[in-house]
């Protein structure tokens, strides 16, 4: 109602919360007109606080996300990141992933108009063949995969 173009106020899932819960996607999606980019790793308060991790589970999830082609989005508060172990945990993730040229570092408006060319884009049979038409064409990678097979109950 705002006008705001994009949101990342939902986790995509958080247990530790006081009412447990998420929007369970990892990828960005319309909320009326609004982009929602969810936050798809834990908040650094969680981590550090009241996990009393030391950051690997930031890089564990993003590696799971990458594998699903889901969106890694992390958000840190200047007044939790005030220790050396968070702030070298940080520094960590930062750099594993600085020089990676596969993963796209955007910022969020840059995933919120990306994600409107794609909802603009669609699939067409052109002469016998997929081609994707609108905004995001040029973007675009057609793939067919065949569907998993359901796990047989050993």
């Amino acid at each position: 109602m705002l006008g705001f173009d994009y949101d990342s106020s939902y986790p995509d899932t958080d247990p530790y919360e006081p009412m447990p819960g998420g929007c369970c996607s990892w990828l960005p999606f319309f909320n009326e007109g609004q982009i929602e980019l969810p936050v798809t790793l834990p908040q650094d308060h969680t981590l550090f606080t009241l996990l009393r991790q030391d950051g690997r589970l930031w890089s564990e999830k993003a590696g799971l996300l990458r594998r699903r082609g889901g969106m890694a989005l992390l958000i840190v508060h200047p007044d939790y990141m005030l220790e050396e172990e968070p702030l070298r945990a940080y520094d960590r993730f930062l750099r594993a992933f600085a020089d990676d040229s596969t993963a796209w570092k955007a910022l969020p408006r840059q995933v919120s108009h990306w994600w409107r060319r794609r909802q603009r884009t669609s699939l067409e049979m052109v002469d016998g063949a997929w081609i994707a038409s609108g905004p995001a064409a040029t973007e675009a990678r057609i793939a067919f995969v065949a569907p998993r097979q359901p796990r047989s109950k050993a």
